[in-house]
């Protein structure tokens, strides 16, 4: 691997094992709620979850790509890691 993509592969590793933390506080505050949140709450995280395997299948692909092909896969790793981070953020302002 290319010593950019290694960079990027690490920077993105450290950002999804945060992301990963936040994930974990939103359930424990879930599991915490009434019924009705509770069964909002668990839509949600599957939700979440399901973007998150999205966004390791593009990690996958990126850190298994060839030299020239990363650069072209990056795009589609930030673009997941945005849509994970406003989802996250959305699940986690109805839930405050």
């Amino acid at each position: 691997m290319g010593e950019k993509r290694d960079a990027y592969v690490a920077e993105m590793k450290v950002k999804i094992d945060g992301w990963n933390h936040t994930l974990d506080k939103f359930q424990v505050k879930a599991n915490r709620t009434t019924a009705d949140v509770l069964a909002q709450s668990k839509i949600e995280i599957e939700l979440l979850k399901s973007k998150r395997k999205e966004f390791d299948e593009k990690m996958s692909e990126l850190q298994s790509s060839g030299e020239t092909a990363w650069e072209d896969l990056k795009t589609g790793v930030d673009k997941s890691w945005q849509t994970l981070g406003d989802t996250l953020r959305a699940a986690n302002s109805r839930f405050r």
